[in-house]
């Protein structure tokens, strides 16, 4: 539900291995550092905005980070990733301590939804260095050269798994081009 947790201080982990959405502020200003939801599909708005703490996410699952979803969890800074990220709404991942970000094939990005940090005059700045890696000719490369922010390939990154990589295409349309990359099953 909604504001469930929000602003829990005492609340350290969270394991939640059924759950598969979270309501609009559900860890909100809690003391939250591990959270870890196996099944997450997805986050409603501000879900654990202003986690100072939040060190360590683990949402493979997980497709949409709704508007301000991880907002202002500083302390967030291991590269995000979860193959299966589709919608980053407006500022989902903004104002953390992420430096690089993960996207595979095409995901819908909202503005500043990722690689920016608010000045001491509440100004959206785009992070200098910020790093996106994703797949050439992809809605994820067009966001990041948009916005200032440096791309890379994933095919760049050394593989970090040891399971199969699958080819995936997307057939051309009427106003979209076609698009194969590779992703880890």
């Amino acid at each position: 539900g909604e504001y469930t947790f929000n602003k829990c201080g005492n609340l350290k982990t969270v394991y939640m291995p059924k759950v598969k959405s979270l309501g609009s502020f559900a860890f909100a200003e809690s003391g939250i550092i591990n959270a870890d939801a196996p099944l997450l599909t997805g986050i409603s708005s501000y879900g654990f905005s202003n986690c100072l703490n939040l060190t360590s996410v683990n949402m493979p699952e997980l497709n949409l980070i709704s508007r301000y979803g991880f907002y202002g969890c500083k302390n967030l800074k291991e590269s995000f990733s979860s193959k299966k990220i589709t919608t980053l709404t407006y500022g989902a991942l903004s104002n953390t301590g992420l430096t690089s970000i993960r996207l595979y094939g095409n995901v819908d990005i909202g503005e500043q939804a990722v690689g920016y940090y608010k000045d001491e005059n509440g100004n959206s700045i785009p992070i200098a260095g910020f790093k996106v890696y994703g797949e050439k000719g992809t809605t994820v490369e067009e966001y990041a050269k948009s916005n200032g922010l440096e791309f890379a390939e994933l095919s760049s990154l050394p593989m970090t798994c040891e399971h199969q990589w699958e080819e995936i295409t997307e057939l051309a349309t009427c106003t979209k081009e076609g698009l194969t990359y590779k992703r880890c099953k």
